[in-house]
């Protein structure tokens, strides 16, 4: 039997920016989707006086198996408003941020990455690339409970 106690955690998204995008015309007309490959990188910085937790999301198109050939490159960072923050547990310089609630900012920002690659693409060869549907805990840093207080994202 589970003894911890469940503490609902409340949060908005105070902020969407994209950092950054490029766009590669390809020399050769010929464009098949479906040798497409979608590479992901993920980054957390979290700012517990601020009680805000930053999220950047990166996603880069390549058209061959090699990844020689990138067709554009997306990345947009998801500014979070969590209240309590300061409060969540911390040892040394690290805050324990729930796995759950990370894995909802992924897959808040991933569904918002997916909807601004497709309008930027629109009117393109790339019109009808759609990010896949992925698995949000993927992007999770490697010690998924605790998060450096101090992290960069890359």
């Amino acid at each position: 039997m589970n003894n911890q106690k469940k503490r609902e955690i409340k949060f908005r998204l105070k902020t969407i920016k994209v950092e950054g995008f490029s766009f590669s015309e390809l020399e050769d007309t010929t464009f098949d989707i479906n040798t497409t490959i979608f590479e992901f990188n993920s980054g957390i910085r979290v700012i517990p006086e601020e009680e805000t937790i930053l999220i950047l999301l990166g996603t880069a198109l390549f058209n061959d198996p090699d990844k020689k050939i990138q067709l554009c490159n997306l990345k947009v960072s998801y500014e979070f408003h969590v209240i309590g923050l300061r409060q969540f547990p911390r040892k040394d310089n690290t805050i324990k941020i729930p796995d759950d609630i990370l894995i909802q900012f992924f897959a808040l920002a991933i569904s918002t990455s997916r909807g601004i690659l497709f309008d930027k693409c629109a009117g393109t060869y790339l019109s009808e690339i759609i990010l896949p549907l992925i698995n949000p805990a993927t992007l999770l840093p490697k010690k998924q409970q605790e998060v450096e207080k101090t992290e960069q994202i890359v």
